[in-house]
């Protein structure tokens, strides 16, 4: 059964009429002007953080959090197929920054807050990973507690927020492992990815996300 359901349900997505998830154009799915601009935007960096190495590939902009809100907000599958290049992209930039890049990285993305997933219907990052390269996600991280979302979130909430919500799973012992997001703003989320990753007796290497959030809450405007 593996791959049919996201199959499924992008070819739901096709087969009724929608608007664009990017613009609102009418009849499609995500139009040939957003595609094209998305692959005009698609400019893949790698910053450190706080020893993290973050690629990301795109700025969010009206566009992008356009796309965020209905493939997260409103079940638009359709839309992974669409953001998966940029995820790509920047996973290839995290890889060739390496001075020797680890055979066998498990992919690790970071968990949705169970009542976002059960509302959503499936993984939003674990989709996207899914489009973006083979072999797929490794389920390496899970909650540990809930969560405030961190949208309105300042920096400092942020990283409170989270401190001490995840847990690695043993299947991380001894692996090189890179965390998967859609998003960065603050980098809390992925901070928090890397502790539980390291106390699990993981290495990572670093994190890629599909795109970077500018705001006055970035870390030093790094992200």
């Amino acid at each position: 059964m593996t791959g049919v359901l996201p199959a499924l349900r992008d070819a739901l997505a096709t087969l009724f009429p929608v608007a664009c998830a990017g613009c609102g154009a009418p009849d499609h799915g995500v139009c040939a002007a957003c595609r094209a601009e998305l692959r005009a935007a698609c400019r893949p960096r790698v910053t450190v953080a706080h020893g993290l190495a973050v690629a990301t590939a795109i700025d969010y902009d009206a566009r992008l959090r356009a796309l965020a809100d209905a493939y997260k907000e409103r079940g638009r599958v359709d839309v992974a197929t669409h953001l998966a290049p940029l995820l790509r992209a920047s996973l290839a930039a995290l890889v060739r920054q390496l001075a020797a890049p680890p055979i066998g990285l498990l992919l690790v993305p970071v968990p949705s807050r169970r009542a976002a997933r059960a509302a959503r219907g499936f993984g939003h990052v674990e989709l996207l990973i899914e489009r973006a390269v083979r072999g797929g996600a490794a389920q390496g991280l899970a909650h540990v507690r809930r969560v405030r979302d961190q949208a309105g979130l300042g920096r400092e909430a942020r990283a409170e927020n989270l401190i001490g919500a995840l847990r690695a799973r043993p299947l991380v012992r001894g692996r090189d492992c890179v965390i998967v997001d859609d998003f960065v703003t603050t980098g809390a989320t992925l901070f928090e990815a890397r502790r539980a990753l390291e106390a699990a007796g993981a290495r990572v290497v670093g994190a890629a996300v599909v795109g970077r959030v500018p705001s006055r809450n970035n870390i030093n405007g790094n992200f």
